[in-house]
């Protein structure tokens, strides 16, 4: 009798229950541990990258409904470097009241890759208004000055929610 489990003849192991490393309403993404989600939020369905985007996307919405900002969307701009062979798609795209646009981008966990795409959307566009929210505080400060100074604001999710979401 299997009972979902793997065991073969005479092993030493204990009882490894059959998983492929995700559950089927929860597929874990490998590389950073996230856990995609689906979220309704200003009546809209949206497939989230991980749980954390969903209050930064309530925060913007909470924005929109105080008309601080026009609009915003999730993963609509994608930022093609082609001198260097990448891209950046950008977590949120936001609708200033002045029709100006700024981009917000969460990140868990700086990679190097993270200071690569702020250093050259700076290069391709000075111009671009990027906040970056990050979930620690040791994280925010693995961005480093350098690329900080690329970005118009640098803060921690709990800051931007904090007694609101």
């Amino acid at each position: 009798m299997n009972n979902g489990f793997n065991i073969g003849q005479g092993s030493p192991f204990k009882r490894k229950p059959l998983m492929m490393g995700f559950e089927t309403d929860k597929r874990i993404c490998k590389k950073y541990g996230n856990i995609p989600t689906t979220a309704e939020v200003g009546g809209k369905t949206y497939n989230f990258r991980a749980k954390a985007e969903i209050k930064l996307a309530r925060y913007l919405q909470l924005l929109k409904m105080c008309n601080q900002i026009k609009d915003w969307e999730y993963e609509s701009q994608n930022f093609v470097f082609k001198e260097a062979e990448g891209s950046w798609l950008i977590d949120f795209t936001v609708r200033n009241n002045d029709d100006s646009f700024e981009f917000y981008e969460y990140k868990g966990r700086v990679e190097p890759d993270t200071k690569w795409k702020l250093y050259m959307l700076n290069k391709i566009n000075p111009n671009a208004k990027v906040t970056m929210v990050f979930g620690n505080t040791k994280q925010l400060k693995r961005l480093g000055v350098r690329a900080t100074a690329c970005c118009k604001r640098v803060c921690l999710l709990s800051e931007l929610t904090k007694g609101i979401i």
